[in-house]
């Protein structure tokens, strides 16, 4: 027989502070976003102001493609003879950025092997998607990140993919590349056939003398490229996507940071953050959720019923005036007790 001992085990109780979760936060657009724990936001007008830029740069784009950018003409012997005939003078091609590629998807068909029309089917799929494509596409995520509630994941995201596009933009290099042909063209096409155009310039010089030809055709072969004014179409609108792209990055960033209170960003300048600096204008203060500017007016008194307050009153001043008879019954209980 052995005796089964009991076993005493304290148990200890287990102290676990129990962590409070954190609110999670509400997933608003840019447009309407509040800084500053809800007392600053972007005023209406700079609002919407966003988006009508955002569809005018759209119309810009559209008709600084279709219009003509630039004109090239033929000058020389061979202007002459190509604009026999015709009174128009030396024939002259107008250029626009789909004109430009409709010429270069005609030349497919002037290739030989497959090789090389592949070649000039990227060299069109390259163009169209950096100079169109590429410019709407920006376009259209600006308005996604500025009107649609994201998360901030969704929206450093989106905002990676305006950088990664913006290298990818190259309306500005199309101009420039229409500013350089009308600057350099007709030095470089005349050096072209330079050596093959050598053994006739006498002949040429001579129908100049004789009146036959302009001065300005007194020479071989030359392209003289010159720019239209509706140029200035394209590069306003680079100048506006530049400014758009460049306005959304900072607007993000300032959101980022107000989210993670941090609104300067580990900086020690006040004038990071929104609502100061260069662009106060564009935000108003506004009242957190629940709260009001205004201050509160007091209560004012029940008026409804008159009797029932005057009886209130009345029977608290009795109270009042009424001594308390449970001492003097106290008194007399000890007195026949003696």
């Amino acid at each position: 027989d052995e005796e089964v001992q009991p076993v005493d085990e304290e148990v200890q109780p287990v102290d676990e502070e129990v962590q409070p979760v954190p609110p999670v936060p509400k997933v608003t657009s840019l447009s309407v976003h509040a800084f500053q724990r809800g007392t600053l936001r972007l005023r209406p007008a700079a609002r919407w102001g966003v988006c009508a830029v955002a569809v005018s740069l759209l119309v810009l784009f559209i008709v600084g493609w279709t219009v003509p950018t630039c004109r090239i003409r033929v000058v020389g012997l061979l202007g002459v003879v190509l604009s026999f005939g015709d009174d128009g003078g030396s024939p002259r091609v107008a250029y626009s950025v789909f004109s430009v590629t409709a010429w270069l998807a005609a030349l497919t068909g002037d290739m030989d092997g497959p090789w090389l029309q592949a070649g000039i089917v990227l060299l069109v799929a390259v163009f169209v998607a950096t100079i169109v494509v590429v410019p709407v596409a920006l376009i259209g995520i600006g308005l996604v990140l500025w009107l649609a509630p994201l998360g901030i994941h969704v929206k450093k995201g989106l905002l990676s993919t305006i950088e990664v596009l913006s290298a990818w933009q190259y309306v500005e290099v199309y101009v420039l590349s229409m500013i350089m042909s009308s600057l350099f063209l007709a030095e470089t096409s005349s050096f072209m056939l330079k050596r093959q155009c050598k053994d006739l310039d006498n002949f040429i010089n001579s129908l100049v003398s004789g009146g036959l030809i302009s001065p300005e055709d007194g020479r071989c072969f030359t392209l003289v490229s010159t720019l239209k004014p509706d140029v200035f179409i394209l590069i306003v609108a680079c100048v506006c996507l530049s400014a758009l792209t460049r306005g959304l990055n900072w607007y993000v960033s300032a959101v980022r940071n107000d989210e993670a209170g941090d609104p300067c960003d580990g900086r020690d300048s006040g004038d990071c953050e929104v609502g100061t600096g260069w662009a106060s204008f564009l935000f108003k203060e506004v009242a957190p959720v629940g709260l009001s500017l205004e201050p509160s007016a007091p209560p004012l008194p029940d008026s409804s019923s008159p009797q029932r307050n005057l009886a209130e009153g009345d029977a608290v001043g009795t109270a009042k005036a009424t001594p308390s008879a449970a001492p003097q019954q106290i008194c007399e209980a000890e007195t026949n007790t003696v």
